[in-house]
């Protein structure tokens, strides 16, 4: 019925539309909901990549990109391109108060003099909310590439340690530790905020990542790795590293738009609240500090690398968990019914008024009501 009654053209309903694609696509067998979408929906199979697609791929960045109002079309562009790419996009948008399609594409091919209305003006220079946004949106570029090109680094030398039958604990620590501890202030600097301590103002240090979530895992890890005194004895050495170190770095280097923290229930999507404001007594701490005695446990994790652009636009970064109940008594055709080549296809239009008849839902007159008086 929503496939079938949508009809804004807004952001914010673009985003629900791919939404409710994803959900059709998991109750229909493998394969088969473009040509459940084009028999039922009057859609076509482009379209339905199209939106599938903008859930997908910018699920991450849709409060920010329904603060900015991007078109539906332009986001049909964005969510074919590099997360990098998108980014510099938000950037661009928050610089120049729009985003079209041909802003995309000069990104794209790596250079905006067709978009550019005066000369190119450093960021630095520029003040006020946009020149702040316009750093903030390199800030998150080139630090998480920066960050993630040093957890890379790790994993090589942890992967190449690992098949050999000794270990040798002060050769892998030292050439892990110090990427390690820049990782760690990387992380920190990307995704963390800073406040006063409660009992004494003039000590200013970041906040904590969420307890239990792979993130705060993640920080306590290389928080540990950090330091050549806090890795594990010779004898319990290979466990950690296979055990911890390994699936940590994988799960936080994933380029996975839906990976969770392992032993997570799934039936509701994960969320992530980005606080808009800060009291005059600071954000709430949470429980894991980042230190090496730190206790993890998994839930779901958060898109952290958006935080900072989030943040600037004022918006949430917030995924609703899918609602299953049925809202309407109408009936619903099978998957053999729905998949199933009628004799006459019919119209949209003839789709939108049956289900608007069958849910009682009346058409608004062009006439006033009070007109024949």
């Amino acid at each position: 019925m929503f496939l079938i009654g949508v009809s804004r053209r807004s952001t914010e309903e673009t985003f629900k539309l791919g939404e409710h694609l994803e959900r059709a696509a998991g109750l229909l067998p493998e394969g088969t909901l473009e040509k459940w979408a084009v028999e039922r929906c009057g859609y076509t199979a482009r379209h339905v990549r199209t939106q599938r697609a903008v859930f997908r791929n910018l699920a991450r960045y849709k409060d920010i990109l329904v603060e900015l109002a991007v078109g539906p079309t332009v986001l049909g562009k964005l969510s074919a391109v590099e997360p990098e790419q998108i980014e510099q996009a938000i950037g661009f948008a928050a610089q120049n108060g729009r985003l079209r399609v041909q802003d995309v594409a000069a990104i794209v091919a790596g250079s905006k003099n067709e978009t550019e209305a005066g000369p190119q003006i450093d960021p630095y220079y520029v003040g006020g909310l946009d020149g702040l946004k316009a750093i903030i949106a390199i800030k998150v570029r080139d630090g998480i590439k920066s960050f993630v090109g040093h957890l890379e680094e790790i994993r090589a030398h942890v992967r190449d340690a690992l098949p050999k039958k000794n270990i040798v604990k002060k050769t892998l620590s030292g050439k892990t530790h110090l990427v390690a501890r820049l990782a760690h202030k990387e992380l920190e600097s990307l995704a963390q905020f800073v406040r006063p301590y409660p009992t004494a103002a003039y000590v200013i240090s970041p906040t904590s990542l969420p307890g239990k979530t792979g993130w705060a895992a993640l920080s306590a890890l290389l928080y540990k790795m950090g330091s050549e005194t806090t890795w594990p004895d010779k004898g319990e050495l290979r466990t950690w590293l296979e055990a911890e170190v390994v699936p940590i770095l994988e799960w936080a280097t994933s380029k996975s738009s839906a990976l969770v923290w392992p032993g997570v229930e799934t039936s509701e999507a994960p969320s992530a609240n980005v606080a808009v404001e800060v009291g005059a007594d600071g954000p709430t701490s949470a429980d894991v500090s980042g230190g090496p005695n730190s206790v993890v446990t998994g839930i779901p994790s958060a898109e952290k690398r958006m935080e900072s652009i989030a943040a600037a636009f004022g918006a949430t970064a917030t995924i609703e968990a899918p609602k299953s109940e049925r809202t309407s008594d109408v009936d619903v055709p099978s998957v053999a019914e729905a998949l199933a080549k009628p004799e006459k296809r019919p119209t949209r239009a003839e789709i939108v008024g049956r289900i608007k008849s069958e849910s009682g839902i009346i058409t608004k007159s062009a006439t006033p009501p009070n007109a024949a008086a």
